[in-house]
């Protein structure tokens, strides 16, 4: 399960995601630029969302499982 922060662009128009661990790691993310990339300010609770594929944590490096990678292991 994913914690994600949407990143939008100047027109306001949603461009990107950024997918983290933990809420922990998302709200202590704070990459340099970060209001000049678009990137939302931690709003709070945005968590165990589903995400397809796997995912590294924008913060912390962690790889996040997506549902592809349970799929794949319960079939071996």
């Amino acid at each position: 399960m994913a914690h994600i922060r949407e990143i939008h662009d100047d027109t306001g128009d949603l461009v990107d995601l950024a997918y983290f661990c933990s809420d922990s790691c998302n709200s202590n993310w704070h990459p340099a630029g970060i209001a000049d990339q678009g990137v939302e300010p931690y709003g709070g609770w945005y968590g165990c969302q589903e995400i397809e594929s796997d995912e590294v944590c924008e913060n912390c490096g962690d790889i996040i499982e997506g549902y592809d990678s349970h799929t794949s292991r319960e079939a071996n």
